[in-house]
């Protein structure tokens, strides 16, 4: 749809696809805490939520989400609303949510 208006606009295409390279983007563990507790059960370390909410500054809420996977995957702004989070805190974690999912960001904690 933005491309229909750069062509109208001024007769040639003004947008650009956003292309990340590869060597850009950031290896990512995408291991789950069941997985991860089965592996370290001696060890007490920070769950993965706590992890990647301190990372975007959003530790306060993690006591909302009850594993990574509810975090990616079963998160919608709805439920980010009705667990009291403001309009910037929502579009920054959905913003990372996004970023980690695609590869392109992660905690130095998550990453390989």
């Amino acid at each position: 749809m933005l491309a229909h208006f750069a062509r109208r606009a001024s007769g040639a295409i003004l947008a650009r696809a956003c292309v990340v390279p590869a060597a850009a983007r950031v290896s990512v563990v995408r291991r789950f805490s069941a997985e991860a507790e089965a592996e370290g059960e001696g060890e007490e370390k920070p769950s993965e939520v706590a992890v990647f909410l301190q990372a975007i500054g959003l530790d306060s809420h993690e006591d909302k989400f009850a594993n990574m996977k509810a975090l990616l995957y079963d998160t919608k702004t709805d439920q980010l609303q009705g667990f009291g989070l403001s309009i910037q805190e929502r579009k920054k974690l959905l913003s990372h949510v996004e970023k980690y999912k695609r590869g392109l960001w992660a905690p130095r904690e998550l990453r390989r």
